[in-house]
């Protein structure tokens, strides 16, 4: 909805980023390990990187156009950050504008 109201057609593809947390660093390094085959990873955080954080992270992203297939992909790792223990904490990605053509 968001996407929409700022004027993206939601046609283009983008990088689109997820974030999932957990309790421990072998949780994390595990999501990481079994989203791989479709995912890149952007970063991870440990709990000493952030202040007063307490949890390991992992951002990872891959190229698609935002819309249903969103929803499936969000269901998918909030299934498998749930089973590791972890928390999935949702998607951003930028808002693409249809380009104008000179007329």
């Amino acid at each position: 909805e968001t996407l929409k109201k700022e004027g993206d057609p939601l046609t283009q593809p983008r990088e689109v980023d997820h974030w999932a947390y957990f309790t421990s660093a072998d949780a994390r390094n595990e999501f990481v390990k079994r989203t791989s085959h479709e995912y890149a990873v952007r970063d991870t955080t440990d709990p000493n990187d952030i202040p007063d954080n307490t949890r390991y992270g992992a951002q990872i992203y891959r190229v698609s156009v935002p819309g249903d297939e969103l929803d499936q992909a969000s269901i998918e790792l909030f299934e498998i950050a749930d089973e590791l223990g972890g928390e999935y904490d949702g998607w951003e990605c930028p808002v693409e504008k249809p380009s104008e053509e000179p007329i």
